[in-house]
């Protein structure tokens, strides 16, 4: 448990994220690098199990837990068909920020970033975190492309919205220096706001891996190729899966190794099959970020084949 002062102070932010946590690397390396900088940090997410503590001081971040049913992820695809999600959203946020009472707000990635503006009473400068480009790749997406939800989701609505977004945001937060690019010059927003912070992992990740030696043994004797996140069809995997007929040709031990998950495991497995090569693919399934050292230690080379 902790309690939150009444005064907002410049120091303090509020990180808003619309999923559980842990885990959420992205959010987690940034606060902890903001704390470092002695600023406070109070986290505003979700809690689909009801079993997790509403209030928690989790590596030094004020974790805020508001416990909903899974009907509130169910209809996050949905968030700018219908208002029905940001409605939901708004007074868990109005809350939130009466508690906190935060000089800056910071939301992570725009699903729900049109309650927090609709919330925003106090007019706090707003810091939009763009992990991804999300009305581009929604349309890769097995649900977007399949119905009902060809019909009910328009990424292009998802588009006109981010982009009102970061108009009326104060600082815009990409993963790439490509992002940046696009959003700039692409979309013409104004550069000097757009600040590129990567994905990259902490310095323990490399200084200090345990290394689990059952992994290391049973792919001792193979070529591996790694591919660690997630395994939708836009990750390019089926092409990776289709070309070990040929690769074994000149890698006889070659073993690719798939360590995450998506809807698209069924068929990336049915490939495989089909191809006969079902010995020359390892699905991993999801992992504790924990034993990713150890995977790279056994490959022999990692791939990201995005499309």
């Amino acid at each position: 448990m902790f309690s939150t002062t009444t005064n907002s102070t410049n120091d303090r932010i509020a990180f808003v994220l619309d999923n559980s946590f842990p885990p959420d690397a992205r959010v987690q390396n940034e606060a902890l690098s903001l704390i470092r900088s002695n600023y406070e940090i109070h986290l505003f997410c979700l809690d689909y199990s009801g079993k997790m503590k509403t209030r928690e001081d989790y590596m030094g971040i004020q974790v805020h837990r508001y416990p909903v049913s899974a009907y509130y992820h169910n209809i996050a695809g949905l968030a700018y068909t219908f208002s029905i999600y940001h409605r939901l959203m708004q007074p868990l946020l109005s809350q939130f920020f009466r508690e906190v009472n935060p000089a800056v707000i910071h939301v992570h990635d725009m699903q729900i970033a049109k309650a927090v503006f609709e919330v925003n009473e106090n007019n706090l400068p707003v810091v939009l975190d763009l992990h991804e480009n999300r009305p581009e790749i929604m349309k890769y997406y097995d649900h977007v492309r399949k119905s009902p939800g060809k019909w009910l989701i328009n990424p292009q609505k998802w588009k006109k919205y981010e982009t009102t977004f970061i108009r009326r945001s104060k600082k815009i937060i990409v993963v790439t220096p490509e992002a940046k690019k696009y959003y700039a010059n692409t979309l013409n927003h104004n550069p000097d706001k757009i600040t590129v912070v990567p994905n990259t992992v902490s310095r323990s990740f490399f200084e200090n891996p345990r290394i689990h030696q059952p992994i290391i043994d049973r792919f001792k004797d193979n070529f591996v190729i790694l591919y660690l996140g997630r395994t939708g069809l836009r990750r390019g995997l089926a092409e990776v899966i289709q070309s070990l007929p040929y690769l074994k040709k000149e890698i006889p031990h070659v073993k690719l190794v798939i360590v995450g998950n998506s809807k698209s495991d069924g068929y990336l497995r049915q490939l495989a099959d089909s191809l006969k090569i079902n010995d020359l693919v390892s699905f991993e399934g999801y992992q504790n970020a924990g034993l990713f050292p150890t995977y790279i230690q056994a490959s022999h080379i990692g791939i990201s084949p995005l499309h």
